[in-house]
């Protein structure tokens, strides 16, 4: 079966991370293949560290909420061990010590910690912390072939030039948060356009993924939502983030559905990605409902423009019935017949699920 064959809301399990992605939309507009989105937050970590030689004085207290040059779209979108690189002339690593909060009275240093709540185990106190500085690029967490086929995409941002007004930018990624259009809970024009997913609101309820917070049985999830981040702008101010947690019961901020908090503190990390449509997944789904990706050997161009394809040789579209199956073609259809670059077989291949992107296609 292929992820095509899905419907919205199934979810998938990436076999080397263990992370559970919902199919949030085929096609969506503007993005590319089949739109998914975690069905928890894969860490819990901080928007962006605070730069201390920045002229404006929020960003050098707070950090910066420009989310194309955020540590964390950096982090999501490298494959690196060693993934930090400065963006600006003020950009700092998101290391323990442009992270920490001033000391409080109570002795803590400000961190965040678990909601003093029923439904969180008392042992099980958020012990992690927001810096991710040493911490591997997360596309390193996902297997080789998985990330082959992810594709680059423009992702709408909104860049915020003086408190209250922001521009329209676009940003290529691989992976990124969600905007708070795209989750259909407000957000400003030229933000996306919300995901066929999350026109059902539980959709946008998450809890954590169990690596976060160590033994899955630390945690009693029962419909309660964990603070995430999203791509979207607090448009007010310098510093500052915006997250979301629509079914959040802790009684701080109000029980806002929406929330801001500075760049530097930690929230949820929900990644969205646009995934090849022809990945193969199983046949049938585990116990608990959830199908797997199957190992492949598909890859997705990221060059652009596209790679070209051509013809080597003109023959008619008439395929032998005792045509034999070619283990060289990487498509996984057990009658596939490629035996060269000849018309039969790209009109052949052409309505099959592996589509334009099969390897022994490609022409440089």
């Amino acid at each position: 079966m292929f992820l095509r064959n899905l419907p919205i809301g199934t979810k998938i399990r990436e076999r080397k991370s263990g992370f559970i992605f919902l199919v949030a939309e085929h096609g969506h507009e503007g993005y590319a293949e089949t739109t998914l989105i975690a069905n928890a937050a894969v860490d819990y970590l901080a928007y962006d560290a605070a730069e201390p030689d920045h002229p404006n004085e929020l960003i050098a207290q707070f950090g910066n909420q420009d989310y194309a040059t955020s540590n964390l779209h950096a982090w999501l979108n490298s494959e690196a061990e060693d993934w930090f690189s400065p963006r600006h002339e003020h950009d700092r690593p998101p290391a323990p010590e442009f992270l920490t909060e001033p000391v409080r009275e109570d002795g803590t240093d400000g961190d965040t910690f678990y909601y003093d709540l029923p439904y969180y185990d008392p042992d099980a106190k958020y012990e992690g912390k927001r810096a991710y500085a040493e911490k591997p690029g997360f596309l390193t967490q996902l297997a080789p072939d998985f990330v082959k086929m992810i594709c680059e995409v423009d992702i709408p941002v909104q860049k915020l030039i003086r408190p209250g007004q922001t521009q329209p930018e676009s940003i290529r990624a691989l992976v990124y948060l969600p905007s708070l259009a795209e989750l259909g809970h407000g957000g400003m024009a030229d933000e996306g356009s919300r995901l066929k997913l999350l026109e059902d609101p539980r959709y946008i309820f998450i809890g954590p993924d169990p690596g976060v917070i160590g033994k899955p049985s630390d945690f009693r999830y029962r419909g309660a939502s964990w603070w995430y981040w999203t791509r979207s702008p607090f448009v007010a101010s310098y510093g500052y983030g915006r997250r979301i947690s629509p079914g959040h019961r802790g009684g701080d901020e109000n029980d806002a559905a929406l929330g801001l908090t500075s760049c530097r503190n930690a929230s949820g990390v929900r990644p969205m990605l646009n995934l090849y449509s022809g990945a193969p997944v199983s046949d049938v789904p585990d116990q608990e409902g959830i199908y797997t990706f199957r190992p492949s050997k598909y890859w997705m161009a990221r060059t652009r423009p596209p790679k070209r394809w051509t013809w080597t040789q003109e023959v008619s579209f008439n395929l032998p019935e005792d045509m034999k199956y070619n283990p060289n073609c990487p498509c996984h259809n057990t009658g596939c017949a490629r035996h060269g670059f000849c018309k039969a077989c790209f009109d052949f291949h052409r309505y099959m699920d592996h589509g334009r992107f099969c390897k022994n296609k490609e022409v440089d």
